[in-house]
Parts: C-alpha cells; structure tokens; sequence
C-alpha cells in the first residue's frame, strides 16, 4: 500500500492540475494478472477525484461514477484464447530463445493492431475534450502511445513485470548486460562469463529485431491510426513522463534507477485481509501441522498439466501431513485426497495472509512472488513460461525458496523440495524476515572541517535524535548537547585560510589543494583525545554507524571494530570515488567533474578535459589513500582494517545530491538515496535579528541578498572588488543585506546592511526577497531552490563551478567569473535577473518540484537509516554491479571474446598475405 501511495503522488505530479484531471487508461493485452496491477491504479486514482476513461479486457465489475470502462475483449478475444486456452505446459516449457523473441513481437504486432482498430478505441481517437494524462501498458504495444501525442498530453508508461528489457531505453536507464539479465532467461544477477555472454548476444539480438523489424511495424500500425503526422514510435517512447515496473529489490533484484523509472512493485498487495469462504476457513484452521497453497496462477491452469505430472505430485502430496489447497480449475481430481482440498477460484491474499499457511507452491508470476514475500510465505516454484524463471530464481537466491524442473518433476523430488521449504529453517525464518527500532545506539562520525558540510549533518543527526535515537557524535562542529545526542568535538578547525585565493589555482590546483587539505587535517584528529576514548579504547556496542566518507578516509579503517551497519553519508555530492564505491555509472563521459563549469551532455573537447581531469584526479586519490592507510595502521595498530575493502562494503549511502534545478537526475541502485535539501524548512520571521527583520520588512522594492557562504569570506575580497560592489549596491533601488564578516565596511551605502551571521533562510524565505548574489555553494543553491530565489553565482572553487553552471542551465540564474570580475559585468548581472522575470518564474517553478514530494528529504534519509538498523544491515540492497570488476561491468571481457575470432581471422589473413608476397619475390 506504501507503494501505491508512492505512485499516486508520482502520478499526481505529472497532471497540470492534481484535483479532477481527466485521465486515459490503455490496456491492450488480454491477461488478467496484468489487469491486476493496472486496476489497483486506476481505481486509486477515481477515488482521489480523477476521471477515468480506462480501456481494458477486464472492465470492472462495479466502476465508481466517475471512472468510464470500456470492455476491448470483443477486439482481442481471438487472440486471448489462441494465447490463453492452449496447453501452455506443452507450447512454453521448453521454448527455443528465438521464438521467445518472435512470439512477443508476433503477439504485440497482433494484439495492438486488433486493439487499435476497435472501434470504441476509434471513437476515443475523436474525442474532443481531450486528456490531462495518457497511462498506457508497457507491453509490446509501443503504437498505443501516441495517443498521448495525438491528445498533446504527458505519457505515463507502467509495466506489469520488471519491464522488457528495451522499456530503459526510454528514459536512458542503465542496465548493464553484466548483470541486468533479460527477463526472458533464466538467469539471476550473479551471472558466470557464458551466461554474461548469452545474455549479452540474446539482448543484442533482439536489439537489432527490434530496430530493423519490430519498430518498424509498430510504426506503420502508428500511421495507420492516426497518420503520418505524429512523430516515429520510438522517438514518442523517449519523451515519456514516468515509467512505473511492478518490481521491488526485495523480490527481484537491486539495480540503478534514473528518477523517471519507479519501482512500485506490490502496490495490488492489500495489507487487509476479508473473510475466507467458510470451507477454507474451516480447512485452514484445521491445519495443525501447518497447510501449503498451490496455484499456477490466473493465465496457467493446473489441470492441464500431464496426466503423469499431477500422478507425481498427487503421490508427494499423500505423504505429508500438512494439508494441501489447490486452485483446480476442473470439478475433480483425478484422485481425491484428505489433506487436499481443490477450488476453481480462490481468494490468494487472505489464503497466504493464514497464520496456517507455511509454504506457497507457484509457477513463480511476479504478482504470485510479491504477496508471498509480503506475507512471509516461503516458495516452491514451477516456472513454465516468461519472467517466472528469473523470479524464482532470484529468490531461490534470496534464500525463501526451492525451484523444482517442471521436466523432471517426480514424487522424489517433489516431496524433497516440500520438506525442505517446510523444514529448513533458514528458508521459513527468510521468508518471515521482511520489520522495529526505536531507540537505535548510533555513532556518528564525521570529521570534515567545513561549516556547510557540519549544518547538513547537524539537521540528520538532530533529526535521528528527534526520532529517539541516541546519537554519539564525533564532529568538529558541535552543537548543543540536547535529548538523545551527544557532541563531542573532534578539533582540525582552521581559523586564517583565505578560500578565495582557490580562484587562482587552475585545475591541477584545486585537485592538489583538496587532497592536501585532507592530509593536512586528519593527522591531528585521529590523533585526538576524543578520538582515542571514543574509538580507539572504546568498548561500545552501536546498533549503527554513521560515516561521512569525505576527506577522511583514515577513519574507514577502525569502523569494523564495532560490527554495526554502516550507512555512509557525504554532504559533497560530487566525490565520483562515492559513486563507484555503489556500483553507480560515474564514467567521466556522463559525471563533469564539479570544479569544471561543464553541463551535461559534454562536447567532445570538454569529454576530453573531463577525462584527464578525472585521471589526475584518480591518481591523487590513490596516493591519498596510500598515505590514510598508512596514518591508520599508526594509529589503531592491529583493530586497523584495510579502508578500500571497508569501502566496498558499506551498507547504505546518503548522499547531499538534488533536487531539480540544482542537480542532474542519475541511476541510482535501491542502497543509494539521494537526500539533498535535508536542511531545507520554512522560514521563520522571528529567528531574524530584530534589526535585520526591520531592514528586510522596509524593503517596500524588495531587497537583495549577499552571502559568499561559511567558508568564502567576503570581508577578504580584493579591496578594489569590494568598491565596486558597493558602487553597483548604491545605485540600486532595493536594499542590499550582505554577510560581511567584519564589523566595518568603509564606503558602505544606505541601502547596505552588513551582518556577521545570519540565518540564511529565514532571511531566502522572506517576502521581500529578490535576488540572492552567492558563492554557489550546495546548501546555498538548494535552500535558494526551495524558497524560490533566483540567483547571481561567482563561483570561487569545488563545486561550486558546476552548481553555477547547474543554476544557468536551469534558468533560475546568472554565473560571473570571479577572476574577471568587473563592475559593469556585476550591475548588467543583476539588473538581468531583477528585471527579467523568466528567473523568478523557473525559480518559483523548481521549488514547486522541491516540495512536490510524498516525504521531506530529512523524512526519507531517517527512514533509511531505520531500515538498515531494522534489518541488521542491507547488504541484500546491493546491486550485482558493485561486485564486479571495470572490465566485467563494462562487459568488455564478453566483446574481447566475441571480437577474438576476427581479430584471429585477421592476424591469419595477414600472414597468408605476407606468404605469397614472398614466393612472388622468390619466384
């Protein structure tokens, strides 16, 4: 039900106006258990005031008033009995891969091409009050989504699987062949080189049948209907909204997601149970041995199995003493049992909800594995046909189930698998482990002496706290001792470092400055007294560690010490070594580096700048580590572990990254969330000094605001820069608060106030508010993207090139050079976005998305951090990718291989050339 909600706010999000959109459903495919996903949605989103026109094989049977159904099962009836009503124990066990792959294109091809021409889906093409919003199934049907072009309306995409493997292509959503498997093979994420290697020439091939072959078709049906004016299918598939899979990490397996592509696997799952028929009632509490649940599901039926199989399993089931319930869809059995009871229909949620129920036996259908895992049901499963494979097998995997061969099913193995499912302890206690924390021990540390980085993990800690936590902290920003946390200060504060003079350093500059930095610090804080008696000598049990893995790393190596979960945090979102240490793409190609000013895409020229930047980059790190691990094994003696082993093994990672306006969106795998703005809240007038309050309420043309942030301090600007800024602040009309960090500016205007301190969002969040001159620093872009602020950024060094430039792309802002800094370059700036309102507009649009969401960033990195501690761990959210080398994740070792035969074939060629060339010499 989570999920659902999930989804409704996600889907909520696309509408122009979220209250009474007028919504189009388009279901093609005959399959209930597809509808079962679908419907869930549907009426989810009638009952929040939506109206509905849905057109579906399965209409429903009472639709509320407000949700129009329109039966296509006339239109598609043919082909639902050629699919459904065939023997598919004889037509699918046993399918060859490419028949696999001409069945599906053979079968969408027909199925959109009935259901486009029906004419109830005609009628709607001439509909002309139009729609707010397309939902179209996922399922090799891609004509059906121009309806959304044709009504100029956003496409939303839901698949009733994890997707067909092409579905990422739609919102560019990594999924690398090393370990993303089609879902029409049998294999799970962990593949060994031959399966990589199938799975790679099985997905290319269907590649290039679907460029040369199947698009094509599908495009042509596209024309068809609704002529030639609507653009290719495949370019109408790019500019989807949203897709939705119905797949969760818990049943399938972890992997990056862009934004755009939403897991809300389970959300059909009802954690309400009615009242069971009073024969199985009565059959089920009468189970004092416990009881199994066998189905094949809605599209399956079991009473077209061989005469033989169901003998085999009929003779297991007489042997146990658990009762068996069966979903038959035939009057008899051809043996009756008196542990076994049979039923045509049979109501699947309430049967697993049973407390009776201890092993559910299933040809392995997604939704099938869903509300098993949701009602802690441990699995046989009987793959026949499809994706079924791959689900069981992942959770075969995932330890809560057995997979029997349909092909070799016998009584022997069939009642081996019941006793093990039954009876092995690890697969029931598996399946059963799926939720409690309050009061959770944390230690958190987090070193890095930069003022921004300590409010960003002052509001998550404070936040756990609040939670009934009880948090020691080790940080050199320490706040106030208060209720469930306790600081303690690390000490490496500096106090005289003049951060402008990074301007100057170039780009080797600042990537030697960083490390050096780094190096320079942590010495004197591992060293610490706190350090020995919190960690070193510490005899502490913890229930979680925090760690702020940035410019620290000597700490990585006493983390182990304490066997607690680690959650790694960093409110520097731009370290690419966080990204890989995740598995997550952070290829130079795709991931500018933050001190570069570059967008995304690159140029060719700028890929090429990124490229060795980032190789120094890597190089410097490395030395770095060298040196950390070094300074570890000083300190901490034989409790030092080796820091890139601990770092491949983090638990989870929350990262200071988003939202829109301030940064890209990324795949990101299900151990890796994206918190940024976690210090973001609404302002609060009276948190203002009193002095302050009065300047900003007088500002009757507004004002504008002037911070180069906590560690940039403006008081050390050049002194001819400084008389230029206040020679453009005096003309202005509006009033000017600047964060000056002396007590005396000389030649400073009426208009200027200057302060100290100030409590930068109450003062962003203010009415009066116009233009926020910044550093471009992350919380300083992000709080100006939540309170709607557009921005003129001089960037000064780190990231703050890249948020300047992520700020100009956007629209919510100006960038000027810092080190050709003028005063007519800073005037035109900001009289450009004082007067132009596109700034203010796009800047007011962002911060609408910012707040657009089902939990604040704080809610959600809480959440989190609970899970881990909940589950002892989250070593199960990994993707495969993070296991694998460069060369294995990038399947490179697969193409060598295929690429060897040529490059053999060559060398032959070549030396056959070269032989005859010397008997013509010869001769």
């Amino acid at each position: 039900m989570t999920r659902l909600i999930i989804l409704l706010a996600f889907s909520s999000f696309t509408l122009a106006s979220v209250n009474g959109a007028r919504i189009l459903g388009l279901f093609p495919y005959p399959s209930r258990s597809h509808l079962n996903v679908y419907s869930t949605l549907t009426k989810a989103l009638a009952a929040r005031g939506h109206e509905l026109v849905v057109v579906s094989a399965y209409p429903l049977a009472k639709p509320p008033a407000n949700y129009t159904d329109i039966d296509s099962m006339p239109a598609v009836r043919a082909i639902h009995d050629a699919i459904f009503n065939a023997n598919v124990y004889d037509d699918f066990s046993d399918f060859p891969l490419y028949l696999i792959m001409t069945s599906f294109w053979d079968e969408g091809l027909w199925v959109t091409e009935e259901f486009l021409k029906y004419s109830k889906v005609q009628e709607i093409i001439q509909d002309k009050r139009g729609f707010d919003l397309v939902i179209s199934e996922a399922f090799v049907d891609e004509a059906v989504y121009a309806f959304a072009f044709h009504f100029q309306a956003p496409l939303i995409l839901i698949s009733s699987m994890n997707g067909l493997h092409w579905i990422n292509h739609a919102v560019g959503n990594p999924a690398p062949l090393s370990y993303y498997p089609n879902p029409m093979l049998t294999y799970t994420d962990r593949m060994e080189f031959t399966e990589r290697l199938t799975n790679f020439l099985f997905t290319k091939m269907w590649d290039l049948g679907n460029y040369f072959y199947y698009y094509p078709k599908q495009n042509e049906l596209k024309d068809m209907i609704f002529g030639p004016g609507l653009p290719d299918v495949r370019e109408i598939e790019r500019n989807v909204s949203l897709v939705l899979l119905n797949a969760h990490f818990s049943t399938t397996f972890p992997r990056p997601l862009v934004p755009a592509m939403v897991e809300v696997g389970g959300m059909h799952v009802s954690p309400k149970t009615n009242k069971l028929p009073a024969d199985i009632q009565e059959f089920l509490d009468g189970a004092t041995q416990g009881a199994i649940y066998f189905s094949m599901g809605s599209n399956l039926r079991s009473d077209l199995m061989p005469a033989e199989k169901i003998r085999e399993i009929l003779a297991a089931f007489a042997k146990i003493p658990q009762r068996v319930l069966w979903k038959w869809e035939s009057d008899e059995l051809a043996k009756r049992l008196e542990n076994v009871k049979t039923a045509k229909w049979l109501p699947q949620q309430d049967i697993l909800a049973h407390p009776n129920v201890k092993v559910f036996i299933t040809h392995g259908g997604l939704l099938s594995a869903q509300e098993a895992a949701f009602h802690g049901v441990a699995l046989i499963g009987i793959p026949i046909f499809g994706d079924q494979m791959l689900n069981v097998k992942q959770a075969e995997r995932a330890g809560y189930a057995v997979v029997v061969n349909y092909h070799t099913i016998s009584e022997s193995s069939f009642s081996a698998a019941i006793a093990k499912a039954l009876h092995d302890d690890r697969i029931q206690s598996e399946a059963k482990r799926r939720a409690k924390t309050l009061g959770a021990k944390i230690l958190a540390i987090t070193p890095i002496v930069s003022p921004s980085h300590g409010i960003w993990n002052r509001a998550l800690l404070e936040g756990l706290a609040d939670k009934g936590h009880d948090v020691t902290a080790i940080i050199p920003f320490v706040g106030k001792n208060r209720t469930g946390i306790s600081y303690h200060d690390i000490g490496g504060l500096y106090e005289d470092d003049d951060f402008i003079e990074f301007a100057h350093l170039g780009i080797k500059g600042n990537i030697d400055a960083f490390w050096d930095f780094a190096t320079e610090v942590n010495p004197t804080q591992v060293q610490s007294e706190v350090s020995k008696r919190l960690l070193i000598d510490s005899k502490e049990k913890y229930d979680l560690v925090i760690y702020e893995m940035c410019m620290s790393e000597v700490f990585v190596a006493i983390l182990p010490k304490f066997q607690a979960p680690i959650v790694a945090i960093n409110a520097y979102a731009d370290g690419w070594w966080n990204w890989e240490s995740f598995g997550v793409d952070a290829r130079p190609s795709i991931f500018p580096s933050s001190i570069l000013p570059y967008k995304y895409p690159m140029t060719f020229r700028q890929r090429v700048v990124n490229f060795l930047t980032r190789l120094y980059d890597r190089y410097q790190r490395r030395n770095y580590l060298k040196g950390q691990q070094a300074l570890a094994n000083h300190v901490f003696g034989k409790q030092a572990s080796q820091i890139d082993e601990v770092e491949n093994n983090y638990d989870f990672f929350l990262v200071n990254n988003g939202p829109p306006g301030v940064d890209l969106g990324r795949a990101l795998p299900p151990n890796f969330k994206e918190v940024g703005c976690l210090q973001c809240r609404p302002a609060d007038p009276s948190k203002l000094q009193p002095n302050v309050r009065e300047f900003l309420d007088s500002a009757t043309d507004g004002f504008i605001f002037f911070s180069l942030g906590s560690n940039v301090k403006s008081s050390l600007l050049p002194d001819d820069v400084k008389k230029g800024i206040l020679e453009v602040f005096g003309k202005l009309k509006q009033k000017v608060l600047w964060k000056f960090e002396d007590d005396e500016l000389p030649g400073k205007p009426k208009n200027v106030l200057i302060n100290k301190w100030l409590s930068q969002q109450d003062v962003l969040g203010h009415k009066n508010m116009r233009v926020f001159i910044t550093h471009g620093g992350r919380l300083s872009a992000q709080e100006a993207n939540y309170h709607g602020v557009p921005l003129v950024v001089i960037p000064i060094f780190a990231d703050q090139h890249k948020n300047g430039e992520n700020a100009l792309n956007a629209g919510v802002g100006v960038t000027l050079k810092f080190l050709s800094f003028t005063k007519e370059k800073f005037a035109k700036a900001i009289q450009e976005v004082l007067n132009n309102p596109i700034y203010g507009e796009n800047a007011q649009r962002y911060s609408s998305i910012a707040k657009d969401t089902l939990h604040t960033p704080l809610e959600e990195a809480i959440f989190w951090i609970e899970y881990v501690i909940r589950h002892k761990g989250a070593k199960h959210l990994r993707p495969a990718g993070q296991h694998l080398n460069w060369i294995q994740l990038h399947s490179i070792d697969v193409i060598a291989f295929l690429l060897s035969p040529l490059v053999l074939i060559a060398f032959l060629l070549k030396k056959f050339l070269c032989s005859k060339k010397e008997k013509v010499k010869k001769q």
